[in-house]
């Protein structure tokens, strides 16, 4: 804040020294030393205290949108780091799950495609039973 503090100082001297050329008894224009010192004060102080005060201004400006702009930044790197390791744990997550599934879904599904298939070839029997159970309660019936 070198800067700032420079152009701030050289705008409140020019301030003062204006206000001490105004405040001055006689006024700023007039005749005899006392009213050139007056004059001169007032001449330096008023573009000084301006320019200084102009310049105070811009760098200040400058400062707070250099500021900002790393502010902001900042928030994004943050926000860009948290989305990839959010995205990270993700994918790792996901791995993990594939992988819980080959390893052990993949055998229950296994056996149970084996338990089913088991069970349909018993009662594919059970119904080959049951209609040879009917054919002969047929053929027990009409010999009767």
């Amino acid at each position: 804040m070198n800067n700032f503090t420079t152009w701030a100082a050289a705008a409140f001297g020019g301030l003062v020294l204006t206000i001490l050329a105004i405040a001055a008894p006689g006024g700023v224009i007039g005749a005899g030393v006392i009213y050139a010192t007056a004059t001169l004060a007032f001449v330096i102080g008023a573009p000084l205290a301006i320019g200084g005060g102009i310049a105070a201004l811009r760098y200040y400006n400058r400062i707070v949108s250099d500021t900002k702009r790393d502010f902001n930044e900042r928030i994004d790197q943050v926000e860009k780091s948290y989305h990839t390791a959010l995205n990270d744990l993700t994918q790792k997550e996901r791995n993990r799950l594939t992988q819980y599934g080959k390893q052990v879904l993949t055998p229950i599904f296994s056996r149970l495609d084996v338990l089913a298939q088991r069970y349909t070839a018993q009662q594919n029997t059970f119904r080959q039973h049951q209609e040879q159970i009917t054919t002969l309660r047929k053929g027990i019936e009409e010999s009767q």
